[in-house]
């Protein structure tokens, strides 16, 4: 069984998700987590920024439970996940094209009486 991260002239390939490598994955995570840090630092000291996070928080909230939204964006995400899965599926194990190899002989005419 051959390496999976290794191609057929035995370089080694860099793991690849959704289009991007593993370092770009944990520079876009430490950016999420310096921003959710910075937020919680500043809802900590500032109570007018806690106010307004806080209104700001059940405004999306309640605009996001609503019954249309909600059920659209539960669907969304569902098709999204799908698609993601096919995707991974598809680059493991490769697309599923199935050529068919049809023969150019020539026909017989039976009905010549030959």
């Amino acid at each position: 069984m051959t390496d999976p991260d290794s191609s057929a002239d035995g370089s080694k390939k860099a793991a690849v998700f959704f289009g991007q490598t593993r370092g770009q994955w944990l520079f876009l995570f430490a950016c999420i987590l310096a921003g959710i840090i910075g937020i919680a630092w500043l809802a900590r000291t500032n109570e007018t920024a806690r106010e307004v996070l806080s209104s700001a928080g059940w405004a999306t909230f309640t605009f996001f439970t609503t019954p249309f939204i909600l059920e659209a964006s539960v669907a969304l995400l569902g098709l999204c996940m799908v698609i993601a899965w096919n995707n991974r599926r598809i680059e493991r194990e490769g697309d599923d094209w199935v050529v068919m190899e049809v023969p150019d002989e020539p026909k017989k005419d039976d009905a010549s009486g030959g």
